[in-house]
């Protein structure tokens, strides 16, 4: 599964993908505006973006790791990382 993982989000992949993964990207990125709050945030869609963006390299990384529990550690590390850019968008909102 870590082989076909990196496959896909090396770039190598079917005619059209490309496209498809750019509209499902702003869907994630909407998705995320939603989950974290951040529709009155006064740059929300740049932050979900950056956040969107930062799970998207984050997912590559978990699995390029050798085992398993080096892919438990980085996406432990990530996940702090993401909560650490979303904690200072939801105390500037009043959350």
């Amino acid at each position: 599964m870590r082989d076909l993982t990196e496959l896909f989000l090396g770039g190598d992949t079917p005619a059209h993908f490309h496209s498809v993964l750019v509209e499902l990207r702003q869907v994630w990125i909407e998705g995320n505006i939603s989950l974290i709050g951040l529709s009155d945030h006064p740059n929300g869609e740049a932050l979900a973006a950056a956040i969107t963006g930062a799970l998207g390299s984050g997912q590559r990384y978990v699995a390029s790791r050798e085992t398993a529990a080096d892919a438990a550690n980085a996406a432990d590390y990530l996940a702090e990382l993401v909560y650490n850019m979303v904690r200072p968008a939801n105390r500037s909102a009043g959350r």
